[in-house]
């Protein structure tokens, strides 16, 4: 009695319009989302191939690698820093600070006196590079 007997067919399922679907969403959501950039200080290495001079007068902050602080010419305590580039930057009517930090400064400190460029208004702060030195030309005189 075949009429019993029901052929079983076996559902397939076509997995090639799902996978169309997957990888549309995917480059949906790729092309759609934002990628958060984290805020900070954009850094130069030390040495680099493309520093330039500054032309303008702006306001030098000096970090030795014992921890002595200079703005401009004149020394300055760690905790007079910010007030020290404040009036600075009211007298000579920039808003830009050079960050002049000695390689061997500790990291802290460097990070110290950009926090007190920013909080004294300055708008702009450059941490100031030396040029690379080429290989061919040697160590200096």
């Amino acid at each position: 009695m075949r009429l019993l007997e029901s052929s079983r067919r076996k559902a397939l399922i076509n997995v090639t319009s799902l996978i169309d679907v997957v990888f549309l969403l995917l480059l949906f959501f790729v092309v759609t989302s934002t990628f958060l950039e984290r805020p900070g200080i954009d850094l130069s290495l030390p040495e680099s191939g493309s520093a330039e001079v500054a032309a303008r007068e702006d306001v030098t902050v000096r970090l030795g690698a014992d921890g002595s602080l200079f703005v401009g010419e004149e020394p300055v305590a760690p905790d007079a820093l910010e007030a020290a580039i404040r009036s600075r930057l009211e007298e000579g009517g920039t808003d830009r600070v050079v960050l002049e930090a000695d390689e061997a400064a500790s990291h802290g400190r460097v990070v110290d006196a950009m926090d007190a460029a920013r909080n004294a208004g300055a708008a702009a702060l450059v941490v100031a590079t030396r040029p690379e030195v080429a290989a061919a030309e040697g160590p200096g005189p």
